[in-house]
């Protein structure tokens, strides 16, 4: 293939020509004339090598020209826009070529600036926000997994690509804007999650965008609020009508009791001294649930986790407990909830616990990345309802009054922990697990 010349080439060829037949012109024109043949030499000397010297100019300045918009073109095609084109003065043929480049660099150099900003704010925002963002693939992979998505799962992405994809199938059948709630099991415990699903375009693939939040806290809290707020209004009615009964029947019993005797007057002394001490039963009955309503912020303090249990287990002289070495760590509480926490637990094993046998609990504590995990594993007849169990007023025990595990979930949710509570899978018992956060421990 016969190889092309430049358009510089040709230009530079056409000037040479056409310059060539005008010099040619000339030198005839002045043969023709009465004139010198040496002034006619002279003459054509000079114009050919004016004619040489402007085709040599006009061929480097179009090659220049031609050169640096190829070489600012070719950069902004690699991504390369810091170049500019330099123009000739006086050259206003090629010049608006040459600014149009040059603004077109301007403006793509603008606009990723731009875009790299917006990447960098978008990159902030996933990883300081704490919903977990998910992305998804059309063969259903994770192509992203932000910080808050590994927080809440407790996994890499590398983990996550195994398990997750398979929990979250429901998103397949999801249209783009779809808001659901479903359970996932993460730290081995169901949790109530929000997903909401969207969609975006990435190299003309549409992918899913997975965002979910953990409401399980949320509508914990929620409960949490409506219950006292129930509990504040039941306990001030009902303690409004208390008051003036155990009054009256203590001014009765008074006044009776100054009576002359009369047949059936210690009957009915003895009735009004029930009513007065039902009535007071009723009150304190009422102070215990009060306590969920006013449970006070945690003061926290240092203390030794294994000495506090060593306390705890002295006012319960009839169970046998085995505390871990594993145990002698300092924690940072408020030792006075969480004692109550622990009085309560033990009392629970034990009225959980056949009367022919002794009960035996087993206190280990295990450190994981973010948590340190307290387990207190009892050898009682195990729980039957274990959807109620930290429902206010529900209780299984005949004498129960239903505040003592919603006190402990309370407490330990104040020192940002969780208490869970499940069935021994090997042997009959519970298994209660205080999970708090690493930095409550100090040691």
């Amino acid at each position: 293939m016969p190889k092309q010349r430049s358009i510089e080439s040709n230009i530079a060829r056409l000037s040479l020509i056409s310059n060539l037949i005008l010099m040619g012109l000339l030198i005839i024109s002045l043969l023709v004339s009465d004139i010198s043949q040496w002034l006619i030499l002279l003459i054509g000397v000079l114009s050919s090598l004016l004619v040489l010297w402007t085709t040599q100019q006009i061929k480097q300045r179009l090659t220049y020209q031609s050169k640096s918009q190829a070489n600012l073109l070719e950069a902004l095609i690699c991504g390369d826009y810091s170049l500019r084109a330099r123009r000739f003065p006086n050259d206003h043929g090629v010049s608006p070529l040459t600014n149009t480049i040059n603004q077109l660099a301007e403006r793509l150099s603008k606009q990723r600036w731009q875009s790299v900003e917006s990447q960098l704010l978008v990159q902030t925002i996933l990883e300081h926000i704490d919903i977990a963002i998910l992305a998804l693939d059309k063969h259903h992979c994770i192509t992203l997994y932000n910080p808050a998505a590994e927080h809440l799962f407790g996994q890499s992405i590398s983990h996550a690509q195994a398990s997750l994809p398979k929990s979250l199938h429901i998103a397949k059948s999801l249209k783009c804007g779809a808001r659901e709630v479903i359970e996932l099991k993460v730290h081995d415990q169901l949790t109530k999650f929000s997903l909401q699903v969207e969609q975006y375009k990435d190299s003309g693939q549409t992918n899913k965008l997975l965002l979910i939040s953990n409401v399980h806290t949320i509508l914990r809290t929620e409960q949490q609020h409506a219950w006292q707020h129930l509990i504040r209004v039941i306990s001030h009615e009902i303690n409004n009508s208390l008051s003036p009964i155990s009054s009256i029947s203590q001014t009765l019993c008074k006044v009776i009791g100054k009576q002359p005797p009369y047949p059936q007057q210690n009957q009915l002394i003895s009735s009004l001294q029930l009513i007065e001490k039902r009535a007071s039963g009723l009150g304190t009955f009422i102070e215990g649930y009060q306590q969920i309503a006013k449970l006070p912020d945690p003061t926290l303090a240092p203390c030794v986790l294994s000495s506090l249990l060593k306390k705890c287990t002295t006012l319960f002289p009839d169970i046998r407990s085995d505390i871990s070495p594993s145990c002698n760590i300092t924690l940072n509480i408020d030792v006075i909830q969480f004692e109550q926490v622990l009085i309560n637990v033990f009392k629970n094993a034990c009225e959980a616990t056949p009367t022919e046998t002794q009960t035996h609990i087993d206190i280990h504590c295990y450190q994981t990345p973010k948590k340190i995990h307290i387990t207190l594993t009892d050898n009682g007849l195990g729980v039957n309802n274990a959807e109620n169990l930290f429902v206010p007023f529900y209780s299984t025990k005949a004498q129960g009054s239903g505040i003592g595990l919603v006190l402990c979930r309370q407490i330990i949710e104040a020192h940002q922990g969780r208490l869970s509570l499940e069935n021994n899978p090997s042997r009959t018992g519970c298994i209660l697990t205080i999970e708090l956060p690493l930095q409550s421990s100090m040691s």
